[in-house]
């Protein structure tokens, strides 16, 4: 769980810093598990609205999709949402809180999971597999015949 304590910000505008750990992710992280550093400037409007952005920073284990080689991917993306005390919209950059905690998860979770490429490779230029004898053509020249 993500939870940001609101009543630990104070009124107006402020410099905050969180550190989370999000287990249990998706299918694409290898060991289940996510640390996220998050850099915020957060507006606090009479404790009824919470303006804030800034940047979360993170880094994602995969297994390269051309070459099947293990790497780290480290990501930056910025965030910008309002956080409104009993709201009852649609809006998706606007989160409902009601009392002095709110859970981020299920919107921290969907930024992750749309910041991950769809094609994951070690890097730009991966020559991958051979598809004959399975050698790793970044690695090694192909000693196959074909």
């Amino acid at each position: 769980m993500l939870k940001m304590q609101l009543s630990s910000i104070p009124e107006g505008n402020s410099h905050q810093e969180y550190e989370w750990i999000m287990k249990d992710s998706e299918a694409f992280e290898k060991d289940g598990e996510i640390s996220i550093h998050a850099i915020f400037e957060v507006n606090n409007i009479h404790c009824r609205q919470y303006e804030v952005k800034g940047v979360l920073a993170y880094n994602i284990h995969f297994d390269c999709d051309r070459c099947n080689s293990p790497f780290n991917k480290e990501f930056k993306e910025p965030v910008r949402f309002i956080l409104k005390k009993d709201y009852l919209g649609d809006d998706m950059d606007i989160i409902s809180f009601n009392d002095n905690q709110v859970d981020l998860t299920d919107y921290l979770r969907d930024i992750i999971i749309v910041s991950v490429p769809i094609k994951k490779l070690c890097r730009e230029d991966c020559k991958g597999l051979c598809p004959h004898c399975g050698a790793d053509l970044n690695k090694d020249k192909c000693k196959c015949t074909k």
